[in-house]
This record gives C-alpha cells, structure tokens and sequence, in this order.
C-alpha cells in the first residue's frame, strides 16, 4: 500500500532508537512525535506513546519521560497493528516465518482459512497437504488437527500473530469427500462434530469459499449446521460468496440467512462484484446488507485493499471508502461494521471509469447456483 513506508511497525523499528538505563525508565518502550490514528474512525492526533511491556500505559504529551527504547516518529503515522482478515499465508508461514511482506505493511494478525484450512485432515487429506508442502520444502507437515498446525507454526517460530477458521469444505471432504451429494444425516452430525472440536481447539468460527468445489455442492442447511456448531464459542461465520455475479444478492440473502439461523455473527470475504452481469446487483447487494432484519449479533464486510484491475472484478470500494487508520490520500479498504456508516456512499455513482469502477466483458467466472 502507498501509505504503508509511513507505519510504525513497533515490533521491527530499531534504527531511529536510542537506549537509556533500564533502571531508569518511565516506559520500556517511548514513541514520540507521531499522529496517532487509534483505528476507531477518530482523525489522527499528535501524540507521544508510552509502552510497559506487551501493553500501552500511556498516550499524551511524554517528552520528558524515560524509556528503555526511545523511537522519534516524527511526520510519521502510529497505528494498532492491522488484521489481515483473508490472510493466505498458512502454506507461506512454514516456509519463512518472518511474514516480512505483511509486517512492513502493519499487518500484525493473520487470520488464515478461506473455505479449506490446515485442519481437520483425514489421512487422504492429509498426504495431499503433505505432498503439496514438501514441494515447498517443507518436511515436517506432520499435523491432523489445526492445533496441531498452529503448535507447529509456534515451534518454528513466526513474526505474526495467527488466528484460523475451520473450514466447511474440510468438514465435507473429511465426513462425505469431494461426490456432489448432500450430506446424510450422520454424516452431518460427523461434520458438526469435527466444527466443535475445531473451536474448542481455539478456532475463530467456521469459514467457507462456496464459489469452488467440493464446497459448492454444501447447501444453506448444511453451512448453517455447521455455523450454529460455533455458537457456543461466539464463532464467526465468514463466507466467499456462492456468486459474485448475477446472482449476487441470492449470495448475499444465504449468507444472512445462515449467519442468522445459526446465531453467529456473518461476514463477507472480499465483497465485490464479478463480471458485467452483476453490475445491475450491487445496489441491492449493499442495501440487504443493511436492511434491519440483518443478523442482530453483529455484521461485517471486507474489501479489496488494492488499486482496481480493468477487465476483471467491480468492487464497491473507491478512493472516498478510506480505512480508519490509513493516511489521507489513501485508496484501501478495511472492514466497516453496520453501525460505523454507510456502504451505500460506494455505490451511489453510475459505474464508469470516471468514477473509479472497473468495466469487464467477461462473464461471472464462478458460479454454483442452479
């Protein structure tokens, strides 16, 4: 991102800092000078930082404190660490767990897991990830479970934090395989089982990709049993649409309805538009998504944080839709949550490229809708 070489990576920066005696010090850690941008959609303000340990004790005018590590931020932008909410980095965190592309861009959490994650494996599975990993050199892919996964990745040691969801195709290829078939009765309860495991192991809540197969062929009950076994643990429901394209609002409808019947909070992955067909769909896309009767424990949407494409995808996110802690000027998008404004702001122009939107001639790519 253009404004990322304006970010205070707290965990990297070591080249503007200066020691002092610890016995001495008021902070381990003293950021000064910088605009704080706190990630809550408040303008940045000019401010010193004061860090203890792994916590911020202090924020305010504390120039003349002491700190073990003292980092001149001036002209500089200070921000919480970012969440890289459709983070595919799971294969890339064993390879090198530096996470060095993310983390000079502020990216502090990777929440890996779109639709297939690293667990639950069967042995059949298990020998595909296996096999696929060592081509990456990677030769102690050894895991059946996601804990398992995740221990490993602590073992090797890597930069970020990690959080991950259980995917819904892993629950379908684990129980039922990759057949086009609705799942039985007990392979369902399977299914569920391996969901309640999985986050009771610590997952995040349930995540599917339904514009691929074998995940296409799991209808809205199956996804929402499956969504309702993370409730105990507030799961989160998050979802790449059936269909970005002319079906999109059908996409969309389903993801509310299963994140509402089974009481979790929905979100949406990368939510935009595929091909001409769906230009006509957005408004109403953007206006179900904000139609009272969505799901009352809570709502969420991501964006594409990069510069449109001609000739590919229309996303909903222009230069106007900024993120809360980025700099003015800058083009990305992160999450908006319902009560913090109005997708409809995105939308309200005609697409054209006047406007910022992207034009393709190709039809949706994806499509699992009869």
């Amino acid at each position: 991102m253009r404004y990322s070489r304006r970010l205070i990576a707290l965990i990297a920066t070591t080249a503007l800092a200066t020691a002092l005696p610890a016995h001495a010090a008021d902070f381990d850690v003293l950021i000064l000078g910088g605009r704080v941008y706190d990630g809550a959609g408040r303008p940045g303000r000019a401010a010193d930082i004061g860090i203890r340990g792994d916590r911020i004790t202090a924020i305010g005018r504390l120039r003349g404190r002491t700190a073990t590590t003292r980092i001149d931020a001036t002209g500089l932008a200070v921000a919480p660490g970012f969440i890289n909410m459709l983070s595919q980095a799971g294969d890339d965190l064993l390879v090198d767990g530096r996470s060095q592309s993310d983390i000079r861009q502020g990216v502090t959490l990777e929440m890996i897991g779109e639709g297939l994650t690293a667990g639950p494996l069967n042995p059949a599975m298990k020998m595909l990830f296996k096999g696929r990993l060592a081509r990456l050199g990677v030769r102690d892919a050894d895991w059946s479970t996601e804990a398992e996964y995740l221990d490993l990745l602590q073992r090797r040691g890597v930069s970020p934090n990690v959080a991950a969801f259980v995917g819904a195709t892993n629950a379908r290829l684990y129980v039922v395989g990759a057949d086009n078939r609705k799942a039985t009765p007990d392979e369902l309860a399977k299914m569920q089982d391996l969901v309640r495991q999985a986050m009771a192991d610590g997952a995040f809540g349930v995540s599917s990709a339904l514009g691929y197969a074998p995940a296409a062929f799991a209808d809205k009950a199956e996804l929402t049993a499956l969504a309702a076994a993370s409730a105990p643990w507030n799961g989160l429901y998050i979802s790449h649409l059936r269909d970005e394209g002319e079906h999109l609002t059908d996409s969309v409808d389903e993801l509310i309805a299963i994140a509402r019947d089974a009481k979790v909070k929905g979100e949406i992955y990368h939510f935009k538009v595929a091909g001409l067909s769906g230009l006509p769909k957005l408004n109403q896309a953007i206006a179900a998504l904000e139609r009272p009767a969505r799901p009352a424990s809570g709502w969420a949407r991501t964006c594409i944080p990069i510069r449109p494409r001609p000739r590919d995808w229309t996303s909903p996110c222009r230069s106007g839709f900024k993120p809360a802690v980025s700099r003015p000027g800058s083009t990305g998008c992160v999450i908006r949550r319902s009560g913090r404004g109005s997708l409809r702001r995105c939308a309200t122009r005609p697409p054209g490229p006047a406007a910022g939107w992207l034009r393709s001639d190709r039809p949706t790519t994806s499509s699992s809708w009869p």
